[in-house]
């Protein structure tokens, strides 16, 4: 195989994994987790930073200002997401999460891990060592 046919098929392959496993989530939503994965991603986003400005947020996502404060409007409406004022700055309001966005945060995870830890097992232990060699070579560019 040539090489730009082998990158090719590779590219195909990692946008085919990553579909699956947003249609895989989008199918747990239906099943009545009721979180879209732009919320679940969004909670993961503010989970993180332990209170985030809405411009930040919205850079995280690759969204608009005004889009993140609707999707944040949603989460807040569902009790899942809370705004507050910076102490030092009140014109500055943080996002962070409720005690029922981190379990709902929590619970749509775990379906998501099920998921690919049930995809994982399908390998051999030398396969799951060549992927993992893989993976910390592409991720080596995002750390």
């Amino acid at each position: 195989m040539k090489k730009s046919v082998e990158t090719q098929k590779v590219i195909s392959m990692i946008l085919g994994i990553g579909r699956a496993i947003r249609k895989q989530a989008e199918e747990a939503s239906r099943r009545g987790r009721r979180l879209s994965i732009i919320q679940i991603e969004t909670l993961r986003i503010i989970r993180e930073h332990r209170g985030i400005l809405m411009k930040d947020l919205a850079g995280q996502l690759f969204i608009s200002p005004p889009s993140a404060t609707t999707l944040v409007d949603e989460l807040v409406k569902k009790r899942l997401a809370q705004r507050s004022y910076d102490k030092k700055d009140r014109r500055l309001v943080l996002i962070s999460l409720t005690p029922k966005g981190k379990m709902g945060l929590e619970k749509s995870l775990k379906g998501k891990m099920e998921w690919i830890r049930g995809k994982i097992k399908l390998l051999s232990g030398n396969e799951k060592k060549n992927l993992l060699k893989i993976l910390e070579k592409l991720a080596e560019d995002y750390n």
